[in-house]
């Protein structure tokens, strides 16, 4: 069975490229945060609700150089995305394409021709 990676959005790839630098910046603020040790469920909840809001920040306060640097990517993805489409589209009609037998030719060609002759000034 074929699959297909879905698209991927720009703040997809721009969180992809800055996760290590916002996990180690938020480890750090967890650390100097919390100094007793607390329940490791609770550290792991807090320390992804710090990434995603540090990510989200950073994506949002960034400049629009930024954003069209990671939207050009995106737009990569979704010509990958398409171009696997439209493959299997043009597959699908390859394979329901039927030709027409001599007798349909003929009958198709006489009726345009007749329509050409009632229309023509």
């Amino acid at each position: 069975e074929i699959q297909v990676d879905p698209m991927k959005q720009d703040f997809f790839f721009y969180a992809k490229d800055r996760f290590d630098t916002a996990r180690a910046q938020c480890e750090e603020e967890c650390k100097q945060s919390s100094s007793q040790a607390g329940n490791k469920e609770n550290e792991l909840y807090r320390l992804t609700t710090l990434m995603n809001a540090r990510l989200i920040q950073d994506w949002e306060s960034g400049p629009a150089s930024l954003r069209e640097q990671y939207m050009k990517m995106e737009d990569d993805d979704r010509q990958r995305f398409m171009s696997e489409e439209e493959v299997a589209s043009r597959h699908c009609a390859t394979l329901t394409a039927r030709k027409r037998s001599p007798k349909q030719q003929e009958y198709f060609r006489k009726s345009s021709n007749q329509c050409k002759e009632k229309f023509e000034w």
